[in-house]
């Protein structure tokens, strides 16, 4: 079908939303917000105002649940609301993901320098059937060393690496090189890691099994990829469903994630909280500590209470995948 919708000015937009049902108080400050923000990016908020659609004429393969027209009582009050605690709640996970990114990297280059300062470069300082596989036409090992050399050459104007380069050369050591890697290159560097040091990196953060703790690094990186590129988090659907292995974590942290059911989200394994509980764990798990889970739980508790009429349209276990008396949970505790 091809695309038909035609372009529309700010205030016809605005004009729009009051036919279909929305309530704008003031529509200049209306048209300041999508200015702003963007019509389409503020649909992620809207969409939680609209109507439902009979039962039947819901259609899951198109994603299509709900009318154009919105609840009586809807406000675009509402919309801004939203969009100002997910903004705030975007960087509270930011820098907990922050945090967490930087402590892998030390982690993996501790791990690593102790076998060998230039671990990185030798593959018989890695895995070697690890780095032996083939992805892409290429070795892993092959794949990992276009990735470092890249990096030191987008860093090379650096002064850190700059004096590193004219006093010793090339190879630089692994301590300097983990630091201008990207957080996406980690899990590569990871992988081909000999077993011995995954471990001792995973069991940093509180996970016995090195290859789950590689999984939901991942996860970590796509995380930090919708925070960093102002993605929604809000009643967002994230990409890769993360599931908890009861064998592999601290069960009075986070058994509650190894129950089905856990949450009465739709798909909670793609929601906010499984990405955040993770990420608390680790943070709380590290010998370093941190504090960062009452953070995110104070910010949670700002989600605004939009009611119409008697009903609570939204809930954190409704919209991003929270547990019912998930506050009382040892891991925000």
């Amino acid at each position: 079908m091809p695309y038909s919708k035609p372009f529309r000015e700010l205030k016809d937009l605005v004009l729009e939303l009051e036919l279909l049902g929305m309530a704008v108080p003031d529509k200049s400050d209306a048209e300041s917000f999508l200015r702003k923000v963007g019509y389409y990016r503020s649909g992620g908020y809207r969409y939680v105002l609209r109507e439902f659609l009979p039962q039947d004429d819901r259609d899951p393969k198109s994603r299509t649940f709900r009318k154009d027209t919105y609840l009586a009582g809807s406000s675009f009050l509402h919309v801004q609301q939203l969009e100002k605690f997910d903004s705030k709640l975007r960087e509270v996970c930011l820098a907990g993901l922050w945090d967490f990114e930087m402590r892998v990297r030390a982690a993996l280059a501790h791990a690593l320098a102790r076998r060998d300062v230039f671990a990185h470069t030798d593959i018989r300082h890695l895995d070697p059937l690890e780095a032996a596989k083939t992805a892409g036409g290429q070795t892993k090992f092959a794949a990992w060393e276009k990735t470092y050399k890249s990096a030191i050459d987008d860093s090379a104007q650096e002064d850190f690496i700059a004096h590193l380069l004219v006093k010793y050369g090339h190879p630089l050591p692994i301590w300097a090189v983990v630091d201008v890697l990207s957080f996406g290159s980690l899990p590569y560097l990871y992988e081909i890691s000999q077993r011995a040091d995954r471990l001792e990196v995973a069991n940093a953060f509180g996970v016995t099994q090195d290859r789950q703790f590689g999984a939901w690094l991942r996860s970590m990186v796509d995380f930090r990829n919708y925070c960093a590129h102002g993605s929604r988090l809000f009643n967002r659907h994230f990409k890769r469903d993360v599931r908890v292995v009861p064998g592999a974590i601290d069960r009075t942290l986070l058994g509650h994630l190894t129950s089905p059911g856990y949450s009465p989200s739709e798909r909670p394994l793609s929601r906010l909280y499984v990405y955040a509980a993770l990420l608390a764990y680790f943070l709380r798990s590290h010998p370093s500590e941190s504090s960062w889970h009452l953070t995110f739980r104070t910010q949670i508790r700002k989600l605004p209470e939009i009611r119409i009429g008697t009903d609570l349209l939204v809930k954190p276990e409704a919209n991003m995948g929270f547990p019912p008396s998930w506050e009382q949970r040892d891991l925000w505790t």
